[in-house]
């Protein structure tokens, strides 16, 4: 079911699709007012409605909701049993139509928000940026060898301009001796609007959000690993 916000009504997404079509339609000048009104009213809506309709849907883009993950391995002068494993995860909104620049497969860090070009760099630099803020040494971070991840979890209509909050968390996993599943950290960070459209403000914004909820020293070497 999708909700139809200007009007607090709830229709199937087989009813909202035709409803968007014809608002599109209006749009694109495929059909005149007249017709636009008499569609809508097919479908329950009075001419107010349909005009406060047509401006909410034609404001509002499908999202995908995922899951982007970072699996870090550090390395050791001591071999693989000494090697620490750790994963980064953000959950994030991103426009469907964005969704395949989401990374996956074997990745290089991305320490500093300057050297942003793609979405893909934008999320790895925000996991690396979270690990940082908590305390993780910046040179482990470097020299780890990273793979990306991503899962699309669901799908969703909302206005393009809706506020962006990424739910982040750091997940301790052990070594090749002592494998172990730890959540160590969980925030909800805000971004800006639209970060894909300048992914470098975005990472800058995101990095004084999670530095704010940062890690202390005072609370022990033990809270972090």
């Amino acid at each position: 079911m999708v909700l139809i916000e200007p009007v607090g009504r709830e229709v199937s997404e087989r009813e909202f699709n035709r409803i968007r079509s014809i608002c599109y339609r209006y749009l694109t000048g495929r059909i005149s007012g007249a017709e636009f009104e008499r569609l809508m009213r097919r479908h329950g809506f009075t001419r107010a409605e349909a005009y406060a309709v047509y401006r909410w849907i034609t404001s509002v883009i499908n999202w995908v909701r995922v899951l982007v993950t970072a699996s870090l391995v550090t390395t050791s002068t001591k071999g693989p049993s000494s090697e620490r494993y750790f994963e980064g995860r953000i959950f994030a909104p991103v426009p469907d139509e964005l969704r395949y620049d989401v990374p996956g497969g074997v990745v290089a860090p991305v320490a500093r928000c300057s050297d942003i070009e793609y979405l893909s760099d934008f999320f790895m630099a925000c996991i690396f940026i979270y690990f940082e803020s908590k305390g993780y040494d910046v040179m482990m971070l470097e020299t780890a060898s990273w793979k990306a991840g991503v899962k699309y979890l669901d799908e969703f209509y909302e206005i393009m301009d809706m506020d962006i909050v990424f739910k982040c968390e750091i997940y301790d996993l052990g070594s090749a001796n002592r494998p172990k599943s730890i959540k160590r950290w969980a925030d909800d960070i805000p971004v800006i609007k639209r970060y894909w459209d300048d992914l470098i403000k975005a990472c800058r914004v995101f990095r004084e959000n999670a530095f704010k909820v940062g890690y202390l020293r005072e609370w022990g070497k033990q809270v972090r690993w």
